[in-house]
């Protein structure tokens, strides 16, 4: 009888990570598409069936970011951060999240443990910039945007954001060839005057 047990304990555990491989793939299948609607159902079931997996909430947390649902974007984003703790690109996002949120002194927190992951993560170094110059750390925000052109000198946002603190330090001329090299990444710009959208930007985790 104790054998018997243990032979239907192994058959649900296979069919448990069968039913969790076949919601995830579709999930993933629907959120590559573009169909939202069907990837966060796929993702609630995923969820709702108490599986566990770091791309679920990650990935659950960008479509509930995108339709301006920060608080529990930020939940998914820690949960995901449980599951997996060196995930960089899900501290990053819970930064972005963070100072959409207002809070300025955990997104910064949130960016260095980014960098701490990854050195060359150019995009965090660039939110690190904006929080400070939403402290009003001017000299702090441009030694970020800086280190972020340095990692990545085709990461067009630093160029424009150096190029207004450099302006309002008085360095005309720098800021004139920040606005150049923005330009010149973003023809599309009209008189280097450009809505950048601050929103997450990460890629869809699928592994």
């Amino acid at each position: 009888m104790k054998g018997f047990g243990n032979h239907q304990g192994k058959k649900v555990d296979k069919n448990n990570k069968i039913l969790k491989e076949k919601l995830l793939n579709k999930a993933l299948s629907y959120h590559s598409q573009g169909k939202i609607s069907e990837a966060e159902k796929y993702y609630n079931d995923f969820i709702d069936k108490g599986f566990k997996d770091h791309r679920v909430f990650y990935n659950y947390g960008i479509i509930l970011g995108n339709l301006g649902k920060l608080k529990q974007a930020e939940f998914l984003y820690l949960r995901a951060i449980e599951i997996k703790p060196n995930y960089a690109e899900a501290y990053y996002n819970l930064g972005n999240t963070l100072r959409d949120l207002g809070k300025f002194k955990e997104a910064e927190s949130s960016y260095l443990r980014t960098i701490e992951i990854q050195p060359n993560n150019a995009k965090a170094y660039f939110g690190l910039g904006n929080i400070s110059m939403a402290l009003g750390q001017s000299e702090k925000a441009i030694l970020s945007m800086k280190k972020s052109i340095e990692i990545d000198a085709d990461y067009a946002d630093p160029y424009f954001n150096l190029g207004h603190l450099l302006r309002e330090q008085g360095d005309i001329k720098q800021s004139i060839e920040c606005s150049k090299k923005y330009m010149s990444l973003r023809p599309w710009a009209v008189m280097g005057s450009y809505s950048i959208n601050y929103r997450m930007r990460s890629n869809l985790a699928h592994d």
